[in-house]
């Protein structure tokens, strides 16, 4: 059986500890997680998990710009998930400043829930990148 990989990156070790161990419960995941967003991207850029579970808050950093670099320039689909309420305002942020928005989920979550948004994200067609239909050449 083919297995999606899965990124778990969160600042607590309890909660990325616990989240591998879930996901890894199913068949159809292969999870691993790190608690520190450089070696994360180090991950993303080697391997280019299915999905990435990013914690938006993390210290010294928001994962926004992260989770931008994972979706945008390694072509990860990427989870935003938070346990505070400012978080959402990192997001919108984003996409007044251009970019496509992102899934966020609030921890705690129910595994099983958050199971099936993973699969559910997984399966959706990456979007294509937009093209102008308006293009001209100069003459």
């Amino acid at each position: 059986m083919f297995r999606n990989t899965v990124l778990v990156v969160d600042d607590e070790p309890v909660i990325v500890e616990t989240l591998v161990l879930i996901l890894n419960k199913f068949d159809d995941f292969v999870a691993f997680g790190s608690t520190n967003i450089k070696e994360a991207l180090t991950i993303v850029r080697g391997i280019q998990p299915h999905l990435v579970l990013l914690d938006v808050m993390m210290p010294d950093v928001h994962g926004i710009e992260h989770a931008i670099e994972m979706r945008d320039q390694c072509g990860c689909k990427v989870l935003m998930m938070s346990g505070q309420g400012a978080a959402g305002q990192f997001i919108e942020e984003a996409v007044r400043a251009g970019h496509a928005p992102f899934e966020i989920l609030a921890k705690p979550i129910h595994p099983m829930e958050l199971v099936e948004k993973i699969r559910e994200m997984i399966r959706e067609q990456a979007p294509t990148k937009w093209q102008n239909p308006l293009q001209f050449r100069l003459q």
